[in-house]
C-alpha cells in the first residue's frame, strides 16, 4: 500500500481535499460567469444560441405579434400565421447576426455589471434587420413588424437573481484563474503528502464527484424551470427554461466533467494498486469462463443482435455511445498511468477493496447534491417569477372599498364580449389580444363565453354540435335546413364525430376549428385568480351549446365548482359584493364568488341563472359608431340587470384599430348616458371587444364613482375613515392601511349628477350601507371629541406609544375602530 510515514493523517486529508475542491468549484464558477455573462461576446453568444431554440423563438414571435395585433387588423385576424412567419424569420442567418450584434453592443446597457443595475434597451436597430429577413418570407408583414420585436429576449434574461450575481462579481475576472489553480495545487499536495495515498486519491475523487453533481444538478433541474417560470403569459416558462439551459451549459458541462473524473479517480487505485496488466488478464479470464457456458453464449448472441439492430436503425447514436465508452476507458487508463508514473500508486494487492456500502454512499451523496442544487435553482427561478395580481392587498371589493356596499346590479361591470376569442389563444378573427387572466388582472370581471362540444383531432379541435345538443332547440334557433346541413357535413367539418360520445367542453366562437380553448383551462385560470384575490367577484355569461351537466363537469374538474354562487330562492334581489366576499355559514373558507349565467338552458339547474330571466340587453349588430342605440332586445325591459353590448361588426374580422375609437372614453360615456336616458335604468355590464385597447376600465370606474356618490356610499366611507384616523389608540400599521385604502376616483356631486342624468336622483341607498356607517360594533358607540381628547391625554401621561402592535384590521371593508365605548 502506498504510504508515507510522516504525511497528512486521514482527517487532515479529508478537510484539505474539501477545501481544494471548493476552490476548484469557485474557480470554475468564476470562469463560467466571466465567459458567459460578464463578457459581451460570451453573453451575446448565449443570447443568440438561445434565440434559435424553438421555445424562445415561439415566445418572441408570440409577444411581438400580440403587440402588433393591437394595431393591425391583419395580424389580429390571422395571428398564428404571422407568428409562424416571425418565428421562421428569427432562424435566418441575417437575424442571428443581428441578435448577436444587438446583444453585444447593448450588453453594458442591459447588464451593467460594474454599475450593478439594468436599464431598458431599444431594439429598433435589430428589428430593422428582422424586417429585412421577413421581406423574403412575407413582404407585407415585414412592413408592419413593430420596432420592439426583440423586447422579449431582454425580459427573458433579466431577473433580480442575475442582479445579485453581478453585484458580487467585481473580483471574478481577476481571481477565478488563481483560485482554480490554487485548488488544483492543494489537491495534488494532499495526494502527495498523505500517509495513506490510496485513501487520499479516493477521497479527492469522491469530493470531485460530489462537487460535479452539485454543478450538474442545475442541468438536471432544467425541465422544472418551465413550470417554475411559467405564468399566465403563454410560452414564457418554456422560453425561460431554454434560455437558462443555454446560459448554464458550460457550467453544467464542467460539473459533468468533475463527476466523471472524480469517479474514475476514486476507482483508479483498486485493490491491486492500479496494475493494468493484471486487470486485463483478469478480464480476459472472466470472458473465457463465461464463453464456456451456454447461457452466457446465448446472452452474448442477443447482445450482438441488439448492436446490429442499433447499427442499422440508429447508427449515429450507436457510434456516439461507443465513442463515449471508449473515451471513458482511455481516460481511466490515462489516470492510472499518470498515478503510477508519479509514484502515487505501486503494485500492491494488499490494498483494501471498496465495500458496496461505500460505493452506495458515494452515489447517494451525488444524488443528494444534485437534488439540492436543482431545488435551489428552481427556487431561485420561481422566486423571480410572479403572476400578475389584480388586488395584491385585497382592499375593498373588486378593487374598491365603495363597491362593497353595492348590490351586483348597482355597479357597472367591465365586460369582455367573447372573452375567449383572443389572438393570445390563436383564434382566427380574434376579438381580443390578451388572455383571460390578463383581462382579469386589468380589471375585467364580466366574461361572455361560448361553450361547445368538441374534440382534439391531431391538434385541431373539431366542433361537435350533435353530441348532447337539444336538436329541437337547435332547429328552432337555426331552422330545419341548418340542422340537415349540419348532419350532412358531420357537424360542420365533414369528418366530425356526431355520435355524442366525444363531448369535451371547449370555449369557441361559431366553429372550434377557428379557435378553441378547453373550458377546464379557463376555469382553472378563474379559480387561480379568485384564490389570489380574496375579495373579488366574477360573472360569466355562457352562450351554452352544451348541457348543464357537462358545464358542471368542467367546473368540478377545474376545482371551480365550490366557488359557484347559488341564489337563495327566499332572498329578493341581488346580494351586495360584501355579502359575496365575506364568509357566511358553511362557506367560511371559500365564499361563492362566481356567478354563472346561461343563455340557452335557463332554469334547468338551481345554480345556473338564466341570462335573460334576470337581465335585459341592447342590440349588438352595429356597423358604425353612429348606429349605436339602446333599443330593447333580449330580456325585454323589466329585468334588474342591464347589459350594454358595445362593439362593431363591419365587413371583415374585428378591427383593433377601430376598437381604439369605439372603446374611447368619450364614446363609452356617450353610450352609457344614451342608455340611461332611453331605458331609465343603470347599465350594469359594459361589454366590448379588445378590452386591452381604449378606456373601458377608466370609464367604468368613473360611473361607479358617480353611483357611489349619489347612493350615499362615498360620504359614509369618507366619514368612517375620518373617524378612524382620529382615534386616540390608532397604530401606525392601522393608519398606513387607512391611507392605502383603494378608493374610486373622486367626483363632485355636480359632476355625478351630470354623468348619471335622469338616474342621479333615483339611485337607492344600498341595504348593506348601515354596516359601513358606524365604525363601532353593535352595543357600542364612537367616542365623542371630548372623550377622544381625554383618552389621548391619558395615553400621553401614561407614556404609552401610538405604535403599539395590535392586530391589523380586516381590509375587506372599512376597518372597525378600536376607540369605541359601551352605549
Amino acid at each position: 500500500m502506498a504510504t508515507s510515514g510522516d504525511g497528512f493523517g486521514r482527517w487532515t486529508v479529508r478537510w484539505l481535499a474539501l477545501v481544494g475542491v471548493l476552490l476548484v468549484v469557485l474557480g470554475t464558477f468564476g470562469w463560467w460567469l466571466s465567459t458567459r455573462v460578464l463578457e459581451a461576446d460570451g453573453f451575446a453568444d448565449v443570447a443568440t444560441k438561445a434565440s434559435q431554440r424553438e421555445e424562445v423563438r415561439d415566445y418572441i414571435a408570440d409577444q411581438a405579434t400580440l403587440r402588433l395585433a393591437r394595431t393591425s387588423n391583419f395580424v389580429s385576424a390571422a395571428r398564428p400565421v404571422v407568428a409562424d412567419a416571425v418565428s421562421a424569420a428569427i432562424e435566418t442567418p441575417p437575424v442571428r447576426a443581428a441578435i448577436f450584434d444587438f446583444v453585444q453592443r447593448a450588453h453594458h446597457q442591459v447588464f451593467q455589471a460594474r454599475g450593478a443595475r439594468r436599464v431598458d434597451v431599444n431594439s429598433q436597430e435589430a428589428a430593422v434587420t428582422v424586417r429585412s429577413a421577413l421581406q423574403t418570407i412575407n413582404p407585407s408583414l415585414s412592413k408592419k413588424l413593430p420596432a420592439n420585436v426583440l423586447d422579449a429576449t431582454t425580459t427573458v434574461s433579466q431577473s433580480s437573481t442575475v442582479d445579485l450575481l453581478f453585484r458580487a462579481s467585481r473580483w471574478v475576472e481577476d481571481l477565478y484563474i488563481p483560485v482554480f489553480l490554487a485548488g488544483v495545487a492543494l489537491l495534488i499536495v494532499v495526494m502527495v503528502k498523505a500517509r495513506d495515498r490510496v485513501h487520499a486519491i479516493r477521497i479527492v475523487g469522491v469530493a470531485l464527484a460530489v462537487a460535479g453533481a452539485l454543478l450538474a444538478g442545475v442541468g438536471a433541474a432544467t425541465p422544472a424551470f418551465a413550470n417554475a417560470a411559467g405564468t399566465n403569459e403563454p410560452l414564457r416558462g418554456g422560453a425561460v427554461a431554454a434560455f437558462i439551459e443555454v446560459l448554464v451549459g458550460r457550467l453544467v458541462g464542467a460539473g459533468v466533467a468533475f463527476l466523471v473524473f472524480g469517479i474514475l479517480l476514486a476507482l483508479a487505485p483498486g485493490h491491486d494498486g492500479g496494475d493494468l496488466r493484471d486487470r486485463v488478464t483478469r478480464v480476459r479470464a472472466w470472458f473465457a469462463e463465461k464463453r464456456s457456458r451456454p447461457r452466457w453464449r446465448f446472452v452474448g448472441g442477443l447482445a450482438l443482435m441488439v448492436l446490429a439492430a442499433a447499427a442499422l436503425t440508429i447508427p449515429g447514436s450507436l457510434f456516439h455511445s461507443l465513442l463515449v465508452l471508449v473515451a471513458l476507458l482511455v481516460l481511466y487508463v490515462g489516470i492510472v498511468v499518470c498515478l503510477r508514473a508519479s509514484g502515487l500508486l505501486v503494485t500492491d494487492h494488499s490494498i483494501a477493496k471498496l465495500h458496496k456500502r461505500q460505493i452506495a454512499g458515494v452515489f447517494v451523496a451525488m444524488i443528494v447534491a444534485a437534488l439540492f442544487t436543482g431545488t435551489v435553482a428552481v427556487g431561485l427561478v420561481a422566486g423571480n417569477t410572479e403572476d400578475a395580481r389584480a388586488n395584491p392587498s385585497n382592499q375593498g371589493c373588486n378593487g374598491y372599498i365603495e363597491l362593497c356596499a353595492q348590490p351586483l346590479n348597482q355597479i357597472v361591470w367591465p365586460a369582455s364580449h367573447n372573452a375567449m376569442s383572443s389572438a393570445a389563444y390563436n383564434f382566427l378573427g380574434a376579438e381580443h389580444t390578451v388572455t383571460i387572466p390578463e383581462q382579469l388582472n386589468a380589471g375585467g370581471r364580466f366574461f361572455m363565453l361560448d361553450a361547445y362540444y368538441g374534440y382534439d383531432d391531431n391538434g385541431l379541435v373539431r366542433t361537435n354540435l350533435a353530441g348532447g345538443v337539444n336538436r329541437d332547440k337547435l332547429r328552432s334557433e337555426r331552422g330545419d335546413a341548418a340542422v340537415h346541413e349540419l348532419d350532412r357535413l358531420g357537424a360542420l367539418t365533414g369528418v366530425a364525430d356526431t355520435s355524442g360520445k366525444k363531448q369535451d367542453v371547449y370555449f369557441c366562437h361559431d366553429l372550434c376549428e377557428l379557435g378553441a380553448v378547453p373550458a377546464e383551462q379557463i376555469f382553472q385560470d378563474l379559480d387561480s385568480f379568485l384564490t389570489r384575490n380574496l375579495t373579488d367577484v366574477v360573472v360569466i355569461d355562457v352562450e351554452d351549446y352544451i348541457q348543464p351537466k357537462d358545464l358542471k363537469r368542467a367546473l368540478v374538474d377545474s376545482g371551480l365548482w365550490d366557488r359557484v354562487w347559488r341564489p337563495d330562492p327566499k332572498q329578493y334581489g341581488w346580494p351586495s359584493l360584501y355579502d359575496m366576499v365575506v364568509p357566511h355559514g358553511s362557506n367560511t373558507e371559500k365564499p361563492r364568488r362566481l356567478v354563472v349565467m346561461s343563455e340557452k338552458h335557463a332554469g334547468e339547474q338551481p345554480w345556473l341563472l338564466g341570462t335573460y330571466d334576470v337581465a335585459q340587453e341592447t342590440p349588438f349588430t352595429f356597423t358604425s359608431i353612429p348606429q349605436f342605440n339602446c333599443n330593447v332586445n333580449r330580456g325585454g325591459n323589466d329585468k334588474g340587470f342591464f347589459i350594454v353590448n358595445h362593439w362593431l361588426r363591419p365587413n371583415g374580422p374585428p378591427d383593433p384599430v377601430e376598437a381604439a375609437k369605439v372603446n374611447s372614453g368619450k364614446v363609452l360615456t356617450a353610450r352609457l348616458q344614451q342608455c340611461i336616458a332611453q331605458r331609465q335604468q343603470l347599465p350594469n355590464a359594459l361589454a366590448v371587444d379588445f378590452t386591452a385597447i381604449g378606456d373601458l376600465n377608466r370609464t367604468v370606474n368613473r360611473f361607479n364613482a358617480a353611483i357611489a356618490r349619489r347612493s350615499g356610499v362615498t360620504p359614509i366611507i369618507s366619514k368612517v375613515v375620518s373617524q378612524l384616523r382620529s382615534r386616540a389608540d390608532i397604530t401606525d400599521a392601522e393608519l398606513t392601511e387607512l391611507n392605502g385604502l383603494h378608493r374610486l376616483p373622486k367626483i363632485s356631486d355636480a359632476a355625478a349628477r351630470k354623468l348619471l342624468g335622469p338616474m342621479a336622483d333615483a339611485i337607492p341607498s344600498p341595504r348593506a350601507l348601515p354596516e359601513f356607517a358606524d365604525p363601532c360594533p353593535p352595543g357600542t358607540r364612537a367616542r365623542t371629541a371630548a372623550e377622544t381628547a381625554a383618552a389621548r391625554r391619558a395615553a400621553k401621561a401614561a407614556g404609552s406609544s401610538t405604535t403599539t402592535k395590535k392586530r391589523a384590521p380586516t381590509s375587506t371593508t372599512a376597518p372597525r375602530a378600536q376607540g369605541c365605548v359601551p352605549e
